[in-house]
């Protein structure tokens, strides 16, 4: 059977986001992770996203974002896959709101902002 399921070793940044922009879904079973841009990246192109719950992955997924998984759970991965994958309309509207929540808690503009804060903070707590 031809999925469209390709599995790769590592890829230069521009190949990886090449072919994240032709994707259908994004994945990404951690065992372990910080704060993936991976998954900030997916999300911007409107890909929904199965990734394990660990790290921040929750906070940026959530449930209406795209799908967790407990990591090590090759069962639970294969079932939001099979989800996903037979589901196109479901795709579609947990990427259309992963995209708009990317682009109002992580566009440049509002990182920006964030950082103005933290930075004016400090600067008054440093003139006291």
């Amino acid at each position: 059977i031809d999925d469209g399921l390709e599995i790769t070793g590592e890829l230069t940044h521009e190949e990886a986001m090449r072919r994240l922009a032709t994707s259908s879904i994004a994945v990404l079973p951690s065992y372990t992770e910080g704060f993936p841009n991976f998954v900030l990246e997916a999300m911007s192109l409107g890909k929904p996203v199965v990734a394990t719950a660990v790290g921040a992955i929750p906070e940026m997924v959530g449930d209406e974002r795209g799908i967790l998984i407990p990591p090590r759970n090759a069962k639970a991965l294969e079932l939001a896959l099979e989800k996903l994958m037979d589901n196109p309309f479901k795709r579609q509207e947990l990427g259309l709101k992963a995209k708009d929540f990317v682009r109002k808690n992580y566009s440049a503009e509002v990182v920006v902002d964030e950082y103005k804060k933290v930075w004016l903070e400090i600067m008054g707590k440093a003139n006291e």
